[in-house]
């Protein structure tokens, strides 16, 4: 490699650096994940009772299905995407059975009144992106504009129950997949003209195989690798299993 086309490589990657850190840069933190937890109430918008109610019903539908759920309540999202953060923490804590990917992330943020349902990879044909919504905009925001926040949460969950098994019955309401394609389109840009300086100096092989073939395929997939932590299974509300989360679900204000 001469020193011109490794100036080029560097200058590339360094900007490429630049780009990743501004889309992670309002990131933040993660919570510590407690075994046999279920419900995370940072915000303390529930009563001891209600959470305990709510995790008993979530443990019961583990033990009997090995979905794992979790319901995670914040106070602010503190600039952070809602459905970066349900992502980095379904893949973090590797909510859901691993191989089965059968995990479920419901997050509440109070002060910017945001809610969102996230579903893992192998529950996105059972529970699709529209059923979600319909979920959210059906039970979980009438409820918590009525400040009846325990009630959707619970029947949130209910018709997660009805929906993995094919019960749930929706009204039909429209449902929009709101993301935007900036992300995306940059990132294509970008990859495009490593891929060509790395192709001019491998002869097309690195750059246009392994290289090109991985970062697409995780750009279009849904993800950029599993970060998910664990192993193995689980019983009676123990540790989480491994699941990953490819995106699925919906999420808005309330």
């Amino acid at each position: 490699m001469t020193k011109s086309h490794l100036a080029k490589s560097l200058s590339i990657l360094t900007l490429f650096t630049f780009f990743i850190a501004a889309f992670t840069a309002d990131a933040r933190s993660l919570p510590d994940s407690v075994s046999g937890k279920r419900v995370y109430d940072e915000a303390g918008i529930l009563s001891p009772g209600e959470i305990q109610s709510l995790e008993h019903k979530i443990v019961s539908y583990q033990d009997t299905t090995s979905t794992q759920i979790v319901i995670f309540i914040g106070k602010s999202l503190e600039g952070e995407d809602i459905e970066g953060f349900n992502y980095r923490l379904g893949e973090a804590w590797g909510i859901g059975q691993k191989g089965k990917n059968n995990g479920i992330v419901i997050s509440v943020f109070m002060e910017d009144r945001l809610m969102r349902i996230d579903v893992g990879r192998g529950l996105e044909a059972a529970i699709t992106d529209g059923e979600a919504y319909q979920i959210r905009m059906q039970i979980l925001r009438p409820n918590f504009r009525n400040g009846a926040y325990y009630q959707g949460l619970d029947q949130a969950l209910d018709a997660l129950f009805a929906e993995a098994n094919g019960e749930f019955q929706g009204n039909g309401a429209r449902y929009r997949k709101n993301k935007s394609p900036l992300f995306f389109f940059v990132m294509l840009i970008i990859i495009f003209i490593i891929l060509r300086i790395l192709g001019k100096g491998r002869g097309g092989g690195f750059g246009g195989g392994f290289a090109g073939g991985y970062m697409a395929g995780r750009m279009m997939g849904g993800g950029w690798g599993n970060f998910s932590s664990g192993g193995g299974g689980f019983s009676g509300g123990g540790g989480f299993g491994g699941g990953s989360f490819g995106g699925g679900g919906s999420g808005g204000s309330w």
